[in-house]
């Protein structure tokens, strides 16, 4: 990149792009002799989209995605009435708001699913673990099961599924008691989408009190207390 005067930068919460405006980007690739079709699928866009207000520190902007998606500010607006669509059926939404951008609200919970569901739509039947991934296979507690890992390793790389599962036995033995299959799945995925929110963001959302009351009472948001500052190492993956 460098011999065409392109400079490419990693931009905290956003990832690495290049330093150049649309116009200069084409410019570039012409230069290049490249032809590429950046004409991505609604779909594509939708789930880059999430995974940005998602993860980001600060709200994002309708330019910024069109930008990075060489796409029209229009079609962003597009692509963000779908992608409320879908968040509706989460009780939340994409919010934009003047001199703010735009910004996740409503049902936290039901954000982290949204973005649960979205990365488990990318994950593929024929995935190949890396060395590291495989060695785990071996230290998996019986309750999860193989389709559940070769799911959690390519939705959320880079998190160690084998330190959130010593937390949670460490906490079944503080509780005294032993999760359930089905407990002991969505506790990994709690604590997972809760280490990976809290390190980009703060939570923007309004929970009813009863929902929160319920939630207090569970055995598994006690569980989930627990671990906060058990795993709080984990979010400098």
């Amino acid at each position: 990149l460098a011999q065409y005067g392109v400079k490419l930068i990693s931009k905290k919460g956003t990832g690495f792009m290049l330093d150049l405006s649309t116009d200069e980007k084409k410019t570039v690739l012409a230069r290049m002799d490249v032809e590429l079709d950046y004409t991505f699928s609604q779909d594509y866009r939708i789930r880059i989209i999430l995974e940005r207000l998602f993860n980001s520190e600060a709200p994002r902007t309708i330019a910024s995605f069109a930008d990075e998606l060489f796409i029209s500010k229009s079609l962003v607006s597009k692509d963000l009435s779908k992608l409320n669509e879908r968040l509706a059926t989460y009780d939340a939404e994409a919010v934009c708001r003047r001199n703010m951008g735009i910004l996740l609200q409503g049902n936290e919970f039901g954000i982290r699913q949204a973005y649960k569901a979205s990365r488990y739509e990318q994950v593929a039947e024929d995935y190949t673990y890396t060395e590291e991934e495989e060695k785990n296979r071996g230290l998996l507690d019986m309750r999860t099961s193989e389709e559940f890992y070769r799911c959690y390793v390519q939705a959320f790389p880079g998190f160690s599924l084998i330190r959130i599962q010593g937390a949670l036995h460490m906490a079944e033995r503080r509780l005294n008691t032993m999760f359930t299959t089905s407990s002991w799945l969505n506790l990994l995925e709690y604590v997972t989408l809760m280490l990976l929110r809290q390190q980009h963001t703060h939570s923007t959302s309004e929970q009813p009190q009863q929902v929160i009351d319920m939630l207090r009472a569970s055995l598994e948001y006690k569980a989930a207390s627990e671990l906060v500052m058990q795993l709080s190492s984990l979010t400098a993956y």
